[in-house]
């Protein structure tokens, strides 16, 4: 059986041992799924119910709803939240479309620069190795 890496849980802090792609340690993890299964269930029987609506009447902490939002398990269509980096009000993710874009055009600048300069570094390395089998 392989061991899985080491993390610390989003929710409680503990130190867990990650298994799949989850934040949560196995304690979170079920409270979370708990909590999900209410909203889900309300959401059901009342589409389009605000954050605060799905709050109050299951009970469910508004944390736990965004975090529901962010990671795309609901889709909310009626209580804007702030975009992680901007502020800018969104409905889901975290991040607004033009924030997303301006990540991903770093994200290529920066895997470009990565590659250019490991193209630059073994050109370095053979002219190097050239000198000392001449020298």
């Amino acid at each position: 059986m392989e061991m899985g890496e080491f993390a610390y849980c989003a929710m409680c802090g503990k130190l867990f041992i990650k298994r799949g792609t989850g934040d949560l340690c196995p304690q979170c993890q079920e409270i979370e799924d708990e909590k999900f299964s209410k909203v889900e269930s309300y959401l059901w029987e009342h589409p389009n119910s605000s954050i605060p609506d799905v709050s109050e009447k299951t009970g469910v902490e508004k944390k736990w709803i965004l975090r529901f939002i962010k990671k795309g398990r609901i889709v909310n269509r009626t209580t804007p939240y702030p975009c992680k980096r901007c502020g800018k009000p969104i409905t889901h993710g975290e991040y607004c479309e033009e924030c997303l874009a301006e990540l991903r055009k770093e994200s290529l600048r920066v895997k470009r620069a990565l590659r250019e300069k490991i193209r630059r570094d073994k050109m370095y390395i053979k002219e190097n190795k050239k000198k000392k089998e001449k020298g």
